[in-house]
């Protein structure tokens, strides 16, 4: 079971749809860190008297010339008002999940669903993660 050591910290990271519930962290923490283009050594964690020490390491900079970003004329795409919408969200932030969508687009489950995985199969954004810890991110663009 999850000890939250700091709910403060537990409820920005829930306002921010980093975690969906409690425990769901930790597992989207370790699938950023394993995606991220540069590569970066994941986190330590060490639980110390009266909390925790998180250690953060730097990425090598010099990893960026490998990453190659694939550009595609978007217009080409017919993408619609809301997948537009979503794209200019995820330029922003980078990911996107069911809910954010429904909430940005102000539409239904099916709706978002639909959306979503047609910018899938357009090759727009990828599905990342499982369960209550699904989002897309961007591959294009």
């Amino acid at each position: 079971m999850p000890v939250h050591r700091n709910p403060n910290i537990m409820k920005a990271l829930y306002g921010y749809g980093y975690v969906e519930g409690y425990g769901d962290g930790m597992h989207i923490i370790r699938e950023q860190f394993q995606n991220h283009p540069l590569k970066p050594k994941f986190p330590k964690f060490e639980g110390i008297l009266g909390g925790v020490k998180v250690t953060l390491y730097a990425a090598k900079i010099s990893k960026l010339e490998n990453v190659v970003h694939k550009k595609i004329d978007l217009l080409n795409l017919n993408l619609n008002e809301r997948q537009r919408k979503a794209v200019d969200y995820l330029r922003e932030r980078g990911r996107i999940t069911n809910r954010e969508y429904r909430n940005l687009c102000g539409v239904g489950w099916d709706t978002s669903h639909r959306d979503l995985r047609e910018l899938i199969k357009k090759g727009v954004v990828e599905r990342k993660g499982r369960g209550r810890g699904v989002f897309y991110r961007m591959i294009i663009g």
